[in-house]
């Protein structure tokens, strides 16, 4: 919210640290403050959410070189498909992000923690699938760590281990 505070601010011709003060000394205050700013934030999601189902309408304006308007074309482009991605994995990352399928998948390999040297394997082979590998590097350091405790990876755990640090 702290963001919203400075741009609201300028709207009603003030500045956001008086804003802040006032939030802080008048609870009535704060509270309506944080409503304006809900609501826009609701309305936000809202456009996001039409987008996302119905795609967007563009308009473009041809004008001459007096500023005369020569044609209005209205044009309706499909849904983002980068939008519906982005509502689905922060809305449902469970379900939708890279990161938790990789890692279920991961599970379903293993079996549960005491086939953690299975995870080590496959994670290994995941990571060549990932952009940045940084989903399969976390796992990998998790299943390291779990299989280094009980030896299940086939690797002799150091007996200087550090943590992971290099």
């Amino acid at each position: 919210m702290s963001r919203a505070i400075p741009s609201a601010a300028r709207v009603v011709g003030t500045n956001a640290l008086y804003v802040m003060r006032r939030m802080k000394r008048d609870p009535e205050f704060n509270e309506a403050v944080r409503a304006v700013v809900g609501q826009n934030i609701g309305e936000v999601e809202a456009s996001l959410f039409k987008a996302a189902i119905d795609g967007v309408v563009e308009t473009t304006v041809e004008k001459d070189g007096d500023g005369k308007i020569l044609s209005i074309k209205t044009t309706k482009k499909a849904p983002d498909s980068r939008v519906q991605q982005f509502i689905l994995r922060t809305r449902r990352p469970d379900e939708y992000s890279e990161r938790f399928a990789v890692l279920n998948h991961l599970r379903e390999i293993a079996g549960g923690s005491d086939r953690a040297g299975a995870v080590v394997a496959a994670a290994h082979a995941f990571e060549a699938l990932l952009p940045g590998g940084g989903a399969a590097e976390e796992m990998l350091a998790l299943a390291e760590a779990s299989s280094n405790g009980n030896g299940s990876n086939g690797h002799a755990a150091d007996a200087g281990d550090d943590g992971g640090a290099e």
